[in-house]
């Protein structure tokens, strides 16, 4: 029989033959009094001190975030019943939203409930292939350049932090594409509001994290940056909704058919039964977060893996010169389904390095996760990666091989897709998902129709995580092709 999430029965209704445990029966590390096991988590690599505990106590284990006992599930049937449970059953962990309700972020990404559906309703619709596809020619011009950059970087003969290239074409996509803002950061460099992105997003992940909201009785200089960047960054958005407001007012006929979401949101909110104002500022905050970060990472880790393999990077050359012939960016989106290899390479840099290796939640009432009673709001971390390291009749599945993509038979295919989650799964799977593998192709097309990649250093690049997953410090020569 195969374990599962159910509702927890009380003892006096739960069937004798059914031998539950608690949280505290549950195989974990042994902790300190009051801190459990805090000394033991480098914040920057939690998503290792995870998979640490999974390697060394199973798919169920238990660890302390100071006096709360949180559990730990690697095990593929519950993990996907899990997510498919949400938002009913399981919901973020309660910090998350109230860290966002503090930053004046609480949108689509932390609401729950009515919330999100609301909200989830009326974002949709720009994330639909539909929406992309006229979208096309201007991701195209932000892919044009993105390679212009890398060309003058080429110029200089140094080691590139690719990253901050990568993060600049990401924002640059999703402000023109969502927000109808063409911010050009490739071009005029890093403004203001991505630096200040930069600094919001990697303190999400430490209070959400914190076992007790400490800011909101003294500040530390981090802290204190956060705010001093949240204030400029909430003056920039300010300053795009207004210029959006000015659109639709100047051009009444926008209304009926806005060409953005911005727009889109700024008409219901001016409905007055969507989307509040304060819902709106979140949820630029949220896009402009989320395309970001979790895009340009992927994009990073896909960089690497084909500096460190040349003979996959020869290979996806030679398919994009096929594909794309005398241009240099695909001038099609229908021409993806011809670069089998390049969507090999997306999927398996996902399945390794997928921007999201666990995701946080809390189940909304007291629940059996397989035999653990589990009470309500406790701390859940469900390991994605782990799930996808370990698919069966997958040889070597740690290793990075997008032949496994191409070579497996169809059943064996859609097990190996199933088990990769990078974008989560059920009905809150990320809604930009589309937009990031379109980004992915676009870029990595034209990257290896023009340049050459090798790593600047043979050291290992580690992995760090702030709210997603990024390589430290990768460095690569950028060079034209020979």
């Amino acid at each position: 029989m195969e374990p599962s999430v159910t509702p927890h029965a009380s003892p006096e209704t739960r069937p004798t033959s059914i031998r539950t445990r608690t949280l505290r029966e549950v195989p974990g590390p042994r902790g300190l009094p009051l801190l459990g096991n805090l000394l033991q988590i480098d914040s920057a690599r939690f998503h290792l001190t995870l998979e640490q505990l999974w390697q060394a106590h199973g798919d169920l284990f238990s660890f302390r975030l100071g006096p709360k006992r949180c559990l730990g599930i690697a095990e593929p049937t519950l993990v996907r019943s899990i997510l498919r449970e949400r938002p009913h059953d399981f919901t973020r962990m309660s910090m998350m939203e109230s860290t966002a309700r503090e930053l004046g972020m609480h949108g689509l990404f932390s609401a729950e409930g009515e919330d999100w559906k609301r909200q989830r309703t009326l974002i949709m619709p720009a994330f639909r292939d539909s929406h992309l596809v006229q979208r096309f020619d201007t991701l195209r011009e932000i892919t044009e350049r993105l390679m212009s950059a890398l060309g003058r970087e080429a110029a200089r003969a140094e080691p590139v932090v690719i990253l901050d290239q990568l993060m600049r074409y990401t924002v640059d996509v999703m402000a023109q594409v969502s927000l109808g803002e063409d911010l050009n950061t490739l071009e005029r460099g890093a403004e203001g509001l991505q630096r200040n992105l930069t600094v919001i997003f990697g303190m999400l992940l430490r209070r959400v994290l914190a076992p007790i909201p400490y800011w909101r009785y003294f500040k530390l200089p981090a802290d204190r940056a956060l705010d001093r960047a949240l204030a400029a960054a909430t003056e920039a958005v300010r300053g795009m909704i207004a210029r959006a407001e000015r659109k639709l007012k100047d051009e009444p006929a926008r209304a009926k058919h806005p060409e953005c979401l911005l727009e889109a949101m700024l008409v219901a909110a001016s409905g007055g039964e969507q989307l509040t104002e304060a819902e709106v500022i979140a949820n630029v905050f949220t896009l402009l977060l989320g395309g970001e970060d979790t895009t340009a990472n992927t994009l990073a880790w896909i960089v690497y893996y084909l500096a460190c393999h040349p003979d996959v990077q020869a290979e996806l050359r030679a398919e994009a010169d096929r594909v794309l012939g005398d241009s240099t960016t695909l001038a099609d989106h229908t021409r993806i389904a011809d670069m089998p290899l390049l969507t090999a390479v997306v999927h398996e840099t996902l399945r390794l390095k997928g921007p999201a290796p666990f995701v946080a939640l809390a189940p909304t009432r007291d629940v059996l996760v397989g035999d653990i009673e589990v009470p309500a709001r406790t701390p859940m971390f469900v390991l994605l990666r782990a799930i996808a390291l370990r698919t069966p009749g997958t040889p070597s599945p740690e290793r990075f091989d997008p032949q496994r993509w191409l070579n497996l038979s169809s059943v064996a295919r859609t097990e190996l897709a199933r088990a990769s989650m990078p974008f989560g799964a059920g009905p809150r799977i990320c809604p930009g998902r589309q937009l990031a593998l379109l980004e992915c192709a676009l870029a990595i097309s034209a990257l290896v129709k023009r340049y050459e990649l090798t790593l600047a250093s043979r050291e290992p690049v580690r992995e760090r995580f702030d709210f997603a997953m990024e390589p430290e410090d990768l460095r690569v020569y950028v060079k034209h092709r020979a």
